[in-house]
């Protein structure tokens, strides 16, 4: 599964930590000598308590220097959103239904602040999308969009596959 699409960190998750002591080097290509130097084993998992001050001081690093790491590390550290994760991020079915409703909530939100400049209520942005995801016609063209700007979300506009389903008027 190729993610990408979903955020660009190939280039920043594997950034080196300041004060880095991992060194590998191929010391002959032709016989595939390969010397690995480590302080610690990359491989190994296994906590003991003199390596605590160690880890402790290696992950603040990362926290300190990988957005992604800090940011990933404060929603699954918030009440409200474990308790969401646990109920909702079960199975890959169920990811890819949640992460369309949380795509279409905020592209709602977006679109209508963009065509009134007003902000769109949560009460009726939610409205929208249950009335959108109860008509099997609607709910399938609503996964099938949001999905197919997941995998490219340069060409694939998620209102240009569902704006059929809205129309904003003044009210009168």
């Amino acid at each position: 599964m190729n993610l990408s699409p979903l955020y660009p960190l190939s280039s920043t998750i594997n950034k080196p930590l300041e004060n880095d002591t991992n060194t590998n080097t191929n010391t002959d290509t032709n016989t595939n000598t390969n010397t690995n130097t480590n302080t610690d084993t990359e491989t190994s998992l296994v906590l003991t308590n003199n390596q605590d001050t160690e880890l402790l001081q290696k992950g603040q690093s990362i926290l300190n220097n990988h957005e992604f790491f800090n940011d990933l590390s404060e929603l699954m550290e918030d009440a409200k959103f474990n308790t969401f994760f646990e109920k909702y991020f079960t199975d890959m079915n169920e990811i890819k239904v949640t992460l369309t409703y949380m795509k279409l909530y905020k592209e709602f939100k977006n679109k209508w602040k963009t065509l009134t400049d007003t902000e769109l209520d949560k009460r009726i942005n939610i409205y929208l999308m249950w009335k959108m995801m109860k008509n099997p016609t609607t709910n399938r063209l609503a996964l099938h969009t949001v999905l197919k700007h997941f995998e490219n979300p340069k060409s694939n506009n998620i209102f240009n596959g569902i704006q059929e389903f809205m129309s904003i008027t003044d009210g009168k």
